[in-house]
C-alpha cells in the first residue's frame, strides 16, 4: 500500500515556494535537453514495513544503492491553470547501475549483486509555479529493461514517486531530491519468472540536471 499520495506530495512542494521564490524561471528555459546524474538509495522490504517504516522481516531485508545517467527531455508546457500552475512532460532516457547488499546483519541468505538498467523514452509530468524557480517532476509506472545481473531479462516496473528542488539562478542547472518517505512499490515481471514479484520500499534520490540543449 503506498503511504502518500504523489498528489499531494507535488501540491505541497509547489505551494511551499511559490510565496518566497528566489528567481522566477521562465517554463519556455526548461525545453531542451539536460544532462542527468542521480544517486539513489533504497530499503527494500519483502515483508513490507510498518507505521514506523520500519521492515516487518528484517532478515529479508536489503539495500540498493544506484547511479543513473542520461538525457532527460523537457517538452513545451502543456497547460497552465488560473492559479498558476504549469505541467509538462518530460522525457526521460538514461541507464541505472546498480549494487544490493543485506541490509541487516542477521541476513544470511542474500547473496550481494550488481546490474544495469535501461529506461527508453519514460515519459512523466513536470510541475511547476509562475514567479517561481520550483521544479518537480511526478514519475508514475517507471519501466526498464535489466540488462546484466540476477534478474538480467526481466522488467522493472516502479508505480510512483516524486523528486522535488528547484533551478539554479542561471536557470543551467536543477537540483532534485526525494520530498518524503514514500513507500513505492517495484515489480519484476518476465524473463522466466512464473508470476509478477512485488516489493515495497523506501527510497531516497538526489538528482542534478545539467542543461545542455
Amino acid at each position: 500500500m503506498r503511504k502518500h499520495v504523489l498528489v499531494s506530495a507535488v501540491a505541497s512542494t509547489l505551494a511551499a515556494v511559490a510565496g518566497h521564490p528566489a528567481h522566477a524561471i521562465h517554463p519556455n528555459q526548461l525545453i531542451g535537453d539536460w544532462q542527468s546524474q542521480n544517486n539513489t538509495t533504497c530499503l527494500y522490504a519483502p515483508g513490507g514495513f510498518n507505521a514506523h517504516l520500519q521492515q516487518n522481516n528484517p532478515p529479508e531485508s536489503y539495500v540498493n544503492q544506484h547511479t543513473s545517467f542520461g538525457i532527460q527531455t523537457f517538452a513545451a508546457p502543456a497547460s497552465i491553470s488560473p492559479s498558476g500552475a504549469i505541467t509538462g512532460n518530460l522525457t526521460r532516457n538514461y541507464y541505472v547501475l546498480s549494487t544490493s547488499f543485506p541490509a541487516s546483519a542477521g541476513n544470511t541468505t542474500f547473496v550481494p549483486s550488481s546490474s544495469k538498467t535501461v529506461f527508453n523514452h519514460d515519459v512523466q509530468t513536470y510541475h511547476m509555479q509562475t514567479g517561481s524557480n520550483a521544479v518537480s517532476v511526478t514519475v508514475q509506472n517507471e519501466l526498464g529493461s535489466i540488462l546484466s545481473g540476477p534478474r538480467a531479462g526481466q522488467t522493472n516496473t516502479v508505480d510512483g514517486y516524486t523528486v522535488a528542488g528547484y533551478a539554479s539562478a542561471d536557470n543551467k542547472t536543477i537540483y532534485w531530491e526525494s520530498p518524503d518517505d514514500t513507500i513505492e512499490n517495484v515489480t519484476w515481471s518476465g524473463g522466466g519468472l512464473a508470476a509478477p514479484q512485488t516489493v515495497p520500499r523506501i527510497c531516497h534520490r538526489a538528482t542534478t540536471l545539467t542543461k545542455t540543449q
